[in-house]
């Protein structure tokens, strides 16, 4: 494979990028923003044990959010690898004692740890999940994924995905982003040989 080539076929060490990864993955040492985050208020009495579970379920069902990005040597962009048996976690802080003001400090604060650990991280789609309560039937879920797996609409429907699971929804297989990415990357394949062949 050349240097800056796309290949839609799995190579032994993963897949090719996606056209908006490529773009985005130009961009990383030029200091652009490497993560999304969203910051999602939970009312109702909370079962921590029973949230990490659903949201296991969702790494398990998202290749893209097993994912690492490996270099290899020839290729100007890195390869996407999932890893089969990625673990998910979810941070549990106690913020019920502090006043609305320091609350919402808290979260700030929180969420911009949470960036500065994707930026350590960059290879690695680990997706970070924190839990904040705020008492008894109140909550904030806070969860950070680098910009190469996500932007804020997807994460809005993770974390539906994730509550319809905490709700015993049985969902239907999801496509997968490796998929996705092959997919885009063959229309454009297709639409430079289309043009090549108009300049013959």
């Amino acid at each position: 494979m050349a240097i800056g080539s796309v290949s839609n076929a799995p190579a032994a060490e993963g897949y090719a990028l996606s056209p908006q990864q490529r773009r985005l993955w130009s961009l990383l040492p030029r200091g652009a923003a490497p993560v999304a985050q969203i910051a999602a208020s939970i009312q109702g009495h909370i079962v921590p044990r029973a949230l990490k579970q659903a949201f296991q379920t969702v790494v398990l069902r998202h290749d893209i959010l097993r994912a690492r990005f490996e270099r290899l040597p020839g290729l100007e962009f890195p390869v996407q690898v999932a890893v089969p048996d990625a673990c998910c976690a979810i941070e549990e802080i106690d913020i019920a004692q502090a006043a609305e003001n320091l609350r919402r400090e808290a979260i700030g604060h929180h969420l911009a740890l949470m960036r500065s650990r994707a930026d350590s991280q960059p290879d690695s789609a680990l997706l970070q999940l924190a839990l904040l309560h705020e008492g008894d039937q109140r909550a904030t879920l806070l969860a950070t994924l680098p910009s190469l797996c996500a932007d804020p609409g997807t994460l809005i429907r993770l974390l539906r995905e994730a509550a319809q699971l905490y709700a015993g929804v049985e969902l239907s297989e999801p496509i997968l982003y490796t998929q996705f990415a092959a997919w885009q990357n063959e229309l454009l394949d297709d639409a430079a040989a289309q043009i090549g062949r108009a300049h013959v």
